[in-house]
């Protein structure tokens, strides 16, 4: 996350650290050496914005999740296709027994991307972005536990369920 070692001008991606609960001190000497060797950062969010700068000792800027910034790969290669896009983590027993109920009632199967669930009945590989955005655009209905995947269903124009879980309940809230 922090670029330690490498050699080159380095600036912040924008990375959350909502979930960051009570880290230990040595965690926090760790965060502060990686982050004292951006040239530039900014942060999503005020909760990250509030670690950061107390770590640093300055104000830090919030700017955009760049999720939101540009919808460039929204339906781009829309094929409708029948069946519900699972998309996230750490989705809870009954939040599984929802989706698979779900999915049976309405006679469609469950694709998960970039998390392999083996309740779903197909796993859908990803190389680029694009592949990502595509597979939301063809979707059916959509199934989400991430801030992103709540995003990327809606600049998709899809219906969907967003599961809070306790890992990302914060972050969604």
């Amino acid at each position: 996350y922090f670029g330690i070692d490498i050699e080159c001008p380095i600036i912040a991606y924008s990375t959350s650290g909502i979930t960051l609960n009570a880290p230990s001190d040595e965690l926090l000497r760790k965060i502060k050496r990686g982050l004292t060797n951006f040239s530039d950062i900014a942060v999503r969010d005020s909760i990250t914005a509030e670690w950061v700068g107390r770590l640093l000792k300055k104000k830090i800027d919030i700017v955009l999740d760049p999720t939101l910034l540009n919808p460039c790969f929204a339906g781009r290669n829309r094929v409708d296709s029948d069946f519900i896009l699972v998309y996230g983590e750490d989705f809870t027993r009954e939040h599984i027994e929802a989706i698979r109920s779900f999915s049976s009632k309405k006679k469609l199967l469950l694709k998960s991307v970039v998390w392999k669930h083996e309740w779903c009945d197909e796993y859908l590989e990803t190389e680029r972005a694009e592949e990502l955005q595509d597979y939301f655009a063809s979707s059916s209905y959509c199934m989400v536990s991430t801030f992103h995947g709540t995003i990327f269903s809606i600049v998709n124009r899809k219906l969907f369920t967003s599961f809070v879980t306790e890992a990302r309940g914060e972050k969604m809230t």
